[in-house]
């Protein structure tokens, strides 16, 4: 048997990324519960995107809790980002 293939992200797009994380968490969710994220280095921006989307849908999103994650920059310098992908880690929390 062959290895298994490595895990990859449906998009290389960090708004598409974004979007996934948001259902993963709309998949998990218990209905009326205040929904908490945590991310970790770069999972820390699809951690708060993602949050940003479930507030905008009318979720109740409980503040972004950010581990090792540089805060992100305003959009007239996002060209000074480096184009190397980066891991990413987002953890659901259970609120109980």
């Amino acid at each position: 048997m062959g290895a298994a293939e490595p895990w990859a992200w449906p998009t290389e797009d960090v708004l598409g990324m974004a979007r996934w994380v948001k259902e993963a968490v709309l998949s998990k969710a218990i209905p009326g519960e205040v929904i908490r994220l945590v991310g970790y280095s770069a999972g820390g921006v699809l951690a708060l995107e993602a949050a940003r989307m479930l507030a905008a849908e009318g979720y109740d999103v409980a503040p972004v809790i950010l581990l090792d994650t540089l805060a992100p920059i305003p959009v007239h310098k996002r060209g000074l980002l480096s184009s190397a992908k980066a891991s990413t880690s987002v953890a659901l929390v259970p609120s109980k």
